[in-house]
């Protein structure tokens, strides 16, 4: 895996002229019961679903959040525009499954207690929060090593470190905690916007959880492309994609990512995006020659 990591940062500033980008996308499908306030314009690749009905409910509360992908987020979750990205895309390859995830950065200062533990969240991709996820004798657990990386391909927390992800609760809840995070995730300490890595090189642990989505079946890797915008950014970039009419047009991503006018981390994001499938499709065809 870490030459698939060192390839897409050597490959950095380099886009291949290919299809990565060419993904059918479409309006989010979310109908959970307490979405009212999460607005249509979220977009999605068509290969991933959105929670449904009266899922991730306990007691009053609902996670509300748009898909069923990779999602950074606290302790306690907050909805809006944080788990309610503008894009989410999801392409596998190989034994791969790569995405791409846009999310507004939340305005308030996060604390140091276990409420603003932070780190990506993997809950929704082994549970559908409503037969599976929300207590015993249905709960489900995904092991692996986690790691952080910046838009160069440096670590941001050292190394891989061990990763479980349990899905007991509607809260995700969980000790894990990437401190880095923590300033990147907030307007009120980082205005910039911000691009990051995460992977999760999934064990072979027998109690590891069946993926919800068959596209998922049997992978070994998840990467994701997480794009952190402060909300005039993230507004803006809803608004283009709504303007050049995305669902209609498999060309926007493409011609976002040579657009002076785009946002630069969205550029920089799906860069990274391209020149990763690519690499990994490379050596996945590369093993079947061998």
């Amino acid at each position: 895996m870490k030459k698939i990591l060192l390839g897409f940062t050597l490959l950095s500033g380099v886009v291949f002229a290919s299809d990565e980008l060419k993904l059918k996308i479409k309006l989010h499908t979310n109908t959970q019961e307490q979405n009212i306030l999460m607005p249509p314009n979220r977009y999605i690749s068509d290969n991933i679903s959105c929670p449904q009905g009266k899922s991730w409910i306990q007691e009053l509360g609902q996670n509300v959040f748009t898909a069923n992908v990779p999602l950074i987020s606290m302790y306690d979750p907050e909805s809006f525009g944080l788990l309610w990205p503008a894009l989410s895309l999801h392409k596998r390859v190989g034994d791969t499954s790569l995405y791409f995830v846009v999310q507004q950065k939340i305005d308030r200062e996060l604390t140091t207690g276990p409420e603003d533990n932070i780190t990506v969240k993997y809950h929704a991709l082994i549970a559908d929060g409503i037969n599976t996820g929300v207590g015993k004798p249905n709960n489900k657990v995904l092991k692996g090593k986690f790691n952080l990386r910046d838009s160069e391909g440096n670590s941001l927390i050292g190394d891989y470190r061990d990763m479980e992800v349990s899905a007991h609760d509607n809260l995700w809840s969980g000790p894990e905690n990437d401190d880095v995070l923590r300033e990147m995730i907030t307007s009120y300490t980082s205005k910039d916007n911000s691009v990051i890595i995460s992977e999760l090189l999934i064990s072979d642990d027998t109690q590891n959880a069946d993926f919800i989505d068959p596209i998922n079946s049997d992978i070994k890797n998840i990467l994701t492309v997480h794009v952190l915008l402060n909300e005039k950014d993230f507004e803006s970039f809803v608004t283009d994609m709504g303007n050049y009419q995305i669902t209609q047009d498999n060309s926007f991503l493409e011609n976002y990512l040579v657009n002076q006018n785009g946002v630069e981390a969205i550029r920089d994001g799906l860069a990274i995006y391209k020149n990763t499938i690519a690499y990994v499709r490379s050596v996945a065809e590369n093993k079947k020659v061998k």
